[in-house]
């Protein structure tokens, strides 16, 4: 009976050790990782994160003073040789290229940022814990704990918040054990976090990302931004015939999941162009594809190196490929049997935006070089 004793004692005594152990082995990891306070560089926030952290940063510039910028910076603690535990730190944010985000448009956007992750994580048999939505660090926003297995079959739980500025959004993610997600280091994380208004101001060049496109007819000169993900995907798409040209660019908002959609066509036609054509080109051609009331139909003139130009913004019904869709602008250049068109169509505030001005207003008009091409193409094809 003794001995009995004495043996239960003995594997009590090694079991206290064991545990005193692994807190030992814990506390050296947790000391081993180090944390700092991170102001990100272009001053969109600061947080307290794991001082090995990693930043992958994207810019595009709009003009001198501004960039579009989007940023994730990451961080992993990995405990898996003593106690099996990793856990990862991420905050990502994008910038819009509209103008602002309105208060009125923030409900459905932080919807639709949070039932993203919701989809993925049910998609791989995760499940909601947890569902906030309401204000955070001073910034409307909201917050989810998402709980799913991983290919081990081991519980793990991800905790995502979601804030926004007056022109950026901003993700703060957090991946670790279940049982983890609000202990003292998950509070730190989210709790020191601050989303600072306003854009990214960066000097630079301001034609920096941006090339020229001569058209095919060489009707025409445009400079718009290259390829630059996520922002523009890529790069002019240019197509054309005998009659007409078009130089297509898609810009991306990935904060509103939003395309603008840039478009300059060139023609030529067998007449010589005057007002009257142009309007029944532009209503034809650009106008009537989308749901455009045309009694509200309005033009605008003026010139542009001695060439008229017709203007007109029109907004319209969405159509159910493009829900956001609701504005077209577009320009009109004309000279001779030439017609050249800017069309940019898109979500209003996009199409009203600095970055689509910019594009409409840097394009060069060329028709007498345009003539001289179509006149040695005639004469090329009278001689065979």
């Amino acid at each position: 009976m003794l001995l009995l004793h004495f043996r239960c004692h003995r594997h009590l005594l090694f079991g206290v050790f064991f545990i005193l152990f692994s807190l030992t082995i814990i506390a050296q990891s947790a000391l081993a990782q180090s944390w700092v306070n991170y102001k990100d560089e272009d001053g969109i926030f600061y947080a307290v994160i794991p001082d090995n952290y990693k930043i992958n940063k994207k810019r595009l510039r709009v003009d001198e003073s501004t960039v579009l910028t989007t940023t994730e910076t990451t961080a992993t603690i990995d405990n898996t040789d003593f106690i099996d535990i990793l856990k990862r730190y991420a905050i990502k944010y994008d910038q819009t290229f509209a103008h602002s985000i309105p208060q009125e448009d923030l409900p459905d956007l932080i919807e639709k940022d949070l039932n993203k992750y919701i989809r993925y994580y049910q998609s791989i048999g995760g499940a909601v814990r947890e569902k906030d939505i309401g204000g955070f660090n001073g910034q409307p926003g909201g917050e989810i704990v998402m709980a799913y297995r991983d290919d081990d079959e081991k519980l793990l739980s991800t905790r995502i918040r979601i804030l926004y500025s007056d022109t950026t959004r901003l993700e703060q993610i957090y991946t670790g054990p279940e049982d983890m997600m609000f202990d003292h280091r998950a509070k730190t994380f989210f709790d020191s976090l601050r989303l600072k208004d306003g854009r990214t101001l960066f000097e630079g060049d301001a034609n920096q990302d941006w090339k020229t496109t001569t058209s095919p007819f060489e009707l025409f000169t445009i400079d718009a931004p290259g390829k630059a993900p996520p922002y523009v995907p890529n790069d002019i798409e240019i197509t054309h015939n005998n009659k007409v040209e078009r130089l297509s660019l898609k810009i991306y908002d990935p904060v509103y999941d939003n395309i603008l959609f840039y478009n300059v066509y060139g023609y030529r036609f067998n007449t010589i162009m005057n007002m009257e054509h142009v309007q029944l080109a532009l209503m034809k051609k650009h106008l009537k594809k989308f749901r455009v009331d045309m009694r509200q139909l309005k033009f605008s003139q003026s010139s542009k190196n001695a060439h008229p130009v017709l203007g007109t913004t029109m907004h319209f019904t969405p159509p159910k490929a493009y829900p956001y869709m609701n504005t077209i602008k577009l320009n009109a250049y004309y000279h001779g049997p030439y017609l050249v068109v800017q069309e940019m169509v898109g979500r209003n505030a996009h199409v009203e935006s600095v970055l689509a001005r910019r594009m409409l207003k840097l394009i060069n008009f060329t028709p007498a070089e345009a003539h001289k091409k179509y006149t040695a193409e005639k004469r090329g094809q009278a001689q065979e």
